[in-house]
């Protein structure tokens, strides 16, 4: 028994590109309700989270409608019983939709990553050493502490970092969903929404930026479609 396979919702305007395949080289096709559709193809069972060409040929299909029209990409792995379920979504979440394909028209998703450099996630000012010797449980608790501190530290260097990124980027982004790190790896992780036609000047930005920071290395990606700013959840749930 076949199963309904979601790719992403758009308009039912826009059709869909000529001969798109997906997943195991199904073919796609919209379930419509109204003026909205979902890209849909038939599947036997859920694929794996981590089978790497049922992961390519999702974002493959998603990528290639996105290049035409806007749409709200939906996660790998989405499945649903039947059309009339995905029927039942699409009306559920009309407004929601609607609302997201507007506001997200002509924007992409780019990411962010902060590395921080080899010397950069220098450990946090030592303390005044501890008298010795140490019961077990004080040396674990002090093992504990001086971890702590040491995350303490980096999140307020990776804050400090965010905060100078938001300065110089918040002008050239519609929004964006930051988090500030607290592990010696990576100071922060963003992703940004961008109009189209401001790709080459955040790009542009990122590399005066990339100039003044010394402590991080940046790492931009995309475009992606806009996964990070979807408001609703696709899987009927």
């Amino acid at each position: 028994m076949y199963a309904v396979y979601l790719y992403a919702i758009q308009l039912v305007k826009h059709g869909l590109p000529a001969d798109l395949a997906g997943i195991d080289g199904a073919a796609l096709r919209l379930v419509q309700c109204d003026e909205l559709a979902a890209v849909v193809s038939e599947i036997q069972q859920a694929p794996d989270v981590r089978e790497l060409p049922a992961i390519l040929a999702h974002e493959l299909a998603v990528e290639t409608l996105m290049a035409s029209r806007c749409v709200l990409p939906v996660r790998f792995g989405t499945v649903l019983s039947d059309e009339r379920a995905v029927r039942s979504l699409l009306a559920h979440h009309e407004l929601a939709f609607r609302t997201d394909l507007t506001r997200l028209d002509g924007c992409v998703e780019l990411g962010l990553r902060a590395l921080w450099r080899s010397d950069g996630a220098a450990p946090a000012p030592a303390e005044p050493d501890v008298p010795s010797p140490l019961s077990a449980g004080r040396r674990y608790l002090e093992g504990r502490r001086q971890v702590l501190r040491q995350e303490q530290h980096l999140l307020a260097r990776a804050t400090a970092i965010s905060e100078q990124l938001h300065a110089a980027l918040d002008p050239l982004v519609r929004a964006a969903v930051v988090r500030r790190c607290r592990d010696a790896q990576t100071a922060v992780t963003a992703s940004y929404l961008v109009e189209r036609g401001d790709i080459g000047s955040f790009r542009s930005a990122l590399g005066d930026l990339s100039a003044v920071f010394s402590e991080v290395q940046l790492l931009c990606t995309g475009p992606w479609p806009p996964y990070s700013f979807v408001s609703t959840r696709s899987d009927g749930q």
